[in-house]
């Protein structure tokens, strides 16, 4: 019993830990995290992995993948069976070449992303060691019970999971557009309806509502567009370096044409949190740095973030999230059951 402790418990807290990350993942994008579990500066930031492209593949979160193979891999170490080291060296394998694109691509590292490749790893060396007590031959049922399982439950998962993971940013063919006055949007080029969303970075509330509203909109991306409003909870001053600074940062994103990868990061880091530092959005984002903090401090930032709390005012956005359908307003509560029926 001891040996067979010894050869699965890898494969056991990588599945631990595979699970902790899909809980992240979770929070991250449904914008209902107001802390940051293992966000620990520039260099760790699992924030930016969950929000990357790559944290979601053939239509599935990562860690739903890392689970299924830690199943199959403990399963395989338990039993023996021939397909133990070949899986734990696939394991290895894909686990150092996550950690390069983690680093090079994205520009930052997830210490519990690492745990678990580390779990891989260690996996690797214990089933190198003890390979040679493996069995020499792969039985029928290696592959119904080392193989098949863990697929099946990823076809489960691919079939019954909400994609919560949905965004402007990591939906590459969705149209995106400026109004006439100047506002981002996405959606359809010629929309049936039009949604106004005014929000607040800060705002939890506004955080939840607009991933719900994205991911509705984006199963309807010739129906649907949504207009991005902004209702800041204080003045613009410009006396006051803090006022208004995530909707400033969104607005000097947008100079440089990354809007909504903004909208996402800010999304994902400000709500419930006094102070955020737009400047760590720089790297992940691929901002031009020196022209992104200028453009934060500019007096004009400033004056059009102001004019626009004003204009939300005027419009009724007391409260935010706000919602106006085709000019109409819409209780935040009511949105998606108004666009069912006018769909």
């Amino acid at each position: 019993m001891g040996r067979a402790v010894y050869r699965v418990l890898p494969a056991i807290a990588g599945l631990a830990l595979s699970v902790v990350l899909e809980w992240v993942h979770v929070r991250t994008h449904l914008g209902v995290a107001t802390d940051r579990l293992c966000d620990t500066g520039p260099l760790a930031d699992c924030t930016s992995i969950a929000l990357s492209r790559f944290s979601v593949v053939g239509g599935l979160p990562l860690p739903f993948w890392g689970s299924a193979f830690f199943v199959a891999l403990g399963t395989a170490a338990y039993q023996r069976s021939r397909l133990w080291l070949p899986l734990a060296t696939l394991g290895a394998i894909v686990s150092v070449a996550l950690l390069v694109e983690s680093w090079f691509v994205v520009g930052t590292l997830c210490m519990l992303c690492e745990a678990v490749h580390g779990c891989a790893l260690l996996a690797f060396v214990i089933a190198w060691r003890e390979r040679q007590d493996a069995r020499s031959t792969i039985r029928r049922n290696d592959f119904g019970l080392v193989i098949a399982v863990p697929v099946v439950l990823l076809l489960i998962a691919r079939v019954s999971l909400e994609p919560y993971w949905l965004s402007v940013e990591t939906m590459p063919d969705v149209a995106t557009g400026t109004t006439d006055a100047g506002y981002a949007w996405f959606g359809a080029r010629e929309p049936k309806v039009v949604v106004e969303e005014f929000v607040d970075y800060g705002c939890p509330h506004c955080a939840i509502a607009s991933r719900q509203l994205q991911r509705f909109a984006l199963m309807h991306p010739d129906e649907i567009r949504v207009v991005r409003r902004h209702r800041p909870r204080t003045r613009c001053r410009i006396d006051v370096p803090s006022s208004c600074l995530d909707a400033r940062a969104s607005w000097c994103a947008a100079e440089q044409g990354r809007f909504w990868p903004m909208d996402t990061w800010l999304f994902a880091h400000a709500p419930g949190r006094a102070e955020i530092d737009p400047a760590a959005a720089i790297a992940p984002l691929k901002l031009d740095g020196p022209q992104f903090l200028a453009c934060l401090d500019a007096a004009p930032t400033f004056e059009k973030l102001e004019t626009e709390r004003r204009v939300s005012l005027r419009a009724g956005a007391s409260f935010t999230p706000f919602y106006r359908v085709d000019d109409v307003k819409v209780p935040a509560s009511d949105v998606i059951a108004d666009l069912r029926r006018r769909l």
